[in-house]
């Protein structure tokens, strides 16, 4: 990867750290509200992107950001984990009980 041998880099902005070239992939820990105009960067910037929380607002919102990973053929990954979660599932189990619930 990028950083391996170097010391450690201090950049100015977003964009100086998209710029450099040994920069091979990035993850994203912006708001979700800041998650349509950051990936697109990030993929026209030729990086492959890692991103949590949300990955977006909307359907359309995640449509851009696809395209722009697809466009610029870099990998998109999407690391919410909370899908994946031992909690989701005992959750899912718990609301499933039509005796506490009722149908839901």
């Amino acid at each position: 990867m990028g950083l391996v041998g170097r010391g450690c880099e201090i950049y100015g902005s977003y964009e100086a750290l998209l710029d450099d070239p040994d920069i091979e992939a990035v993850y994203l820990p912006l708001p979700t509200s800041l998650h349509v105009k950051w990936p697109v960067v990030v993929a026209q910037k030729n990086k492959h992107l890692l991103m949590e929380k949300l990955v977006a607002l909307n359907v359309t919102e995640i449509y851009v950001i696809v395209k722009a990973c697809e466009g610029n053929g870099v990998q998109f990954m999407d690391g919410t984990m909370w899908v994946h979660n031992l909690r989701t599932a005992k959750m899912r189990e718990f609301l499933s009980d039509s005796e506490r619930f009722g149908q839901l």
